[in-house]
């Protein structure tokens, strides 16, 4: 199936480079890895020849983790309260009545493309709201 879809790619790109043959598909310098891999240059020209090859390597890909990044290259890190103990109508803490928390403080997280920050924003209305409006509540 795979080799099916790499020889459409291929007919309807008329003749891609190496290197472009995976835009859209694969990160950049991923798509280098694996051409070298498969002993294909970068400028050389796709072949019939050389999609079998392509596809064996995609396959049987691995790579080796050798450490990671700093907490400051983060783009989304875990961590915060237990959304558990908290109220989801309201998000105020069960345990600690009148404490409200909200975004990265509860222990939520999406991938990246704006669901965090839709998190951020759409928790805290509904926060603040709710703690606006037990404040009142507590004055009268």
């Amino acid at each position: 199936e795979l080799l099916d879809r790499l020889k459409a790619r291929t007919e309807k790109l008329s003749a891609p480079s190496a290197s472009s043959f995976f835009d859209g598909m694969l990160h950049r310098r991923l798509a280098v890895i694996l051409l070298r891999r498969c002993g294909l240059g970068a400028t050389n020209a796709l072949t019939a020849d050389d999609l079998p090859g392509l596809v064996s390597t995609l396959k049987d890909f691995t790579l080796r983790v050798t450490g990671t990044p700093t907490a400051q290259q983060a783009q989304v890190m875990r961590g915060g309260l237990a959304t558990e103990g908290f109220d989801p109508q309201t998000l105020e803490s069960l345990e600690q009545p009148g404490i409200h928390a909200a975004g990265e403080a509860l222990a939520i997280d999406a991938p990246c493309g704006g669901y965090n920050l839709h998190w951020a924003w759409a928790s805290a209305l509904v926060a603040g709201k709710a703690a606006a409006g037990a404040e009142g509540a507590r004055e009268t």
